[in-house]
């Protein structure tokens, strides 16, 4: 008797790797599709951080401070005038500042809106000046994944020491209402 050897694979056979590839599939992913939102966050999060020194350092600074996107590298950095101290005789230039990190937005997000006061600038190029003695503009950046189209919104306010995020129309911003003490019979409590 001669036997023959089967090639191919039997319909069951390939059903049950059907199944395997599509239960991985499904574990897979929601995970990888979940990335790029957390990816959006946390870039939002190191460009609040960036936000925030350049908030302390207009808000304590003698000097005018500026927020620069520099359009080759794509960097964002903190940039002070002030005078060298190797060559004080020379006037203010402008002087990246030693107590922060320049800042690139990752790859797979995109600046896609860049507002200063609610003016658009090009979002892959300008200078944000805050000057002494003056409000600092309304910061509003817009961040974009490429893949998903995940939205998250920075915004530093004028006077507020630190930015806050609108991720999916949703605020982290803290409602502040006016509060009449004398109306609340709170007049003579300590604050």
């Amino acid at each position: 008797m001669i036997h023959t050897r089967r090639h191919g694979f039997t319909l069951i056979e390939v059903l049950l790797v059907a199944i395997v590839l599509a239960i991985i599939g499904a574990m897979i992913v929601p995970r990888l599709a979940g990335r790029s939102a957390v990816t959006v966050q946390l870039a939002a999060e190191r460009v609040a951080s960036m936000l925030s020194t350049y908030a302390l350092r207009s808000s304590l600074a003698g000097q005018p401070v500026s927020l620069l996107r520099d359009g080759d590298t794509g960097l964002i950095e903190v940039w002070v005038l002030d005078i060298d101290p190797e060559r004080p005789d020379l006037p203010p230039d402008w002087r990246l500042d030693r107590f922060s990190k320049p800042m690139l937005v990752p790859e797979g997000v995109t600046l896609t809106e860049f507002r200063a006061n609610g003016e658009r600038l090009m979002p892959d190029a300008w200078r944000v000046v805050s000057t002494p003695g003056l409000p600092r503009p309304r910061i509003e950046m817009l961040l974009t994944s490429d893949e998903d189209g995940s939205e998250v919104t920075v915004v530093l306010e004028p006077r507020g020491s630190a930015p806050y995020l609108i991720i999916a129309g949703k605020t982290d911003a803290i409602d502040r209402v006016p509060v009449d003490l004398d109306r609340e019979g709170r007049e003579k409590e300590i604050w």
